[in-house]
């Protein structure tokens, strides 16, 4: 019996000694037999087809899972490259849902002049606490935004007139974005002052269908126009050339990168021409009852009847004699009149001021000269 403990006694720590070897040989076995499974992301709330149009601000939601240990953030990217051509530039979140604000920047098919779209891709994948990532899941969809507004105000614009101004102008305008998430407003403008001279002529703007050729020739960028941000509302003008023709342009942009389409002569573009310091009004011979040639010369001296106009007419006689030296020597600087015109000679000198346009108010009443 004694023999039989003390037997027992001696195998007893070998017994534990290889139990305890076994425990670990198994915990060994199951590491390095068993993968990480990788996470899964989806889904739940985005753009579901490629057939409708979805607001450029759109609300996307997802969810994650790792069924051997947990999901530690998320990776998204718009618009990626798929093909592994280039590098994805992926943005990384912790939550759950995301506002993302996508562009829309191409005239609608369905609707050109009051929404824009773009087509885009939106693709996330989820990477777990063992840096292993997911598959990434992608959906393509239509982003659209109603495109923004731009009214010139002064000077006013009109397709029934020319804008009469000075070499040195100021024009304003004022935008708006109705369905603006950051602000109502558009956050910028690009404006340009056509000549007759420069890359898209005037006269081509103004003919037929001129307008939407010459926002088709620039648009969607708009290159190498004037741009200023959506807080300035005003362009000035200095030193242009007098009696000169211009047609002045200004587009807004949106948040979304949309830009106002509709281009009139009573809206966003302004025909003007540019006034001389020595410029006179001739008569216009189509309200004229006859030519400016058959206008009479004055009559002297005057009869009985033309009695009202004798001290009118009296000073520019080019036959009367003054009286005093003094009345000589105005006499000797006096033209007389020309036949058609409605003003004085020496009121057109060099020394006359110019013309000037302010507020809304448009000088002269002639139309357009295209």
């Amino acid at each position: 019996m004694k023999t039989t403990r003390f037997a027992l006694g001696l195998a007893l720590p070998g017994l534990l000694a290889l139990a305890l070897a076994m425990t670990g040989c198994s915990h060994s076995l199951k590491t390095q037999l068993v993968p990480n499974i990788p996470p899964t992301v989806h889904l739940t709330s985005a753009p579901y087809d490629q057939t409708g149009r979805y607001f450029y601000a759109y609300k996307l939601d997802w969810i994650g899972n790792d069924p051997d240990g947990r999901v530690d953030y998320f990776l998204y990217a718009i618009d990626p490259d798929l093909t592994g051509e280039t590098p994805i530039t992926w943005t990384k979140t912790t939550k759950n849902e995301q506002i993302v604000f996508f562009r829309a920047t191409s005239p609608d098919p369905l609707d050109s002049l009051s929404k824009a779209i773009s087509f885009h891709v939106f693709a996330i994948r989820a990477v777990d606490n063992g840096g292993d990532s997911s598959d990434v899941v992608t959906r393509a969809f239509f982003s659209y935004t109603v495109a923004p507004s731009v009214s010139i105000i002064d000077p006013r614009p009109s397709h029934l007139t020319t804008a009469f101004v000075t070499p040195s102008v100021r024009i304003n305008w004022i935008g708006q974005d109705v369905d603006g998430q950051l602000t109502q407003k558009p956050v910028k403008y690009k404006f340009k002052l056509l000549s007759q001279g420069g890359e898209f002529p005037i006269d081509v703007a103004l003919g037929p269908g001129g307008l939407d050729k010459l926002r088709d020739f620039y648009a969607p960028n708009f290159a190498g126009w004037d741009s200023c941000r959506g807080d300035t509302t005003t362009a000035r003008y200095t030193d242009l050339t007098p009696d000169a023709d211009y047609l002045f342009v200004v587009v807004a942009f949106d948040e979304a990168g949309a830009y106002s389409p509709i281009f009139t002569l009573d809206n966003n573009c302004l025909t003007r021409t540019t006034g001389s310091t020595s410029r006179c009004r001739t008569p216009n011979p189509s309200r004229s009852t006859g030519s400016p040639s058959a206008t009479p010369e004055p009559r002297w001296p005057p009869t009985a009847g033309d009695s009202a106009a004798t001290s009118r007419t009296r000073r520019h006689d080019p036959t009367r004699t003054p009286t005093s030296g003094a009345g000589r020597r105005r006499a000797s600087t006096r033209r007389p009149l020309r036949s058609g015109h409605s003003c004085v000679t020496r009121s057109c000198s060099s020394t006359s001021r110019p013309r000037t346009t302010t507020g809304s108010r448009v000088s002269g009443s002639s139309t357009s000269a295209w």
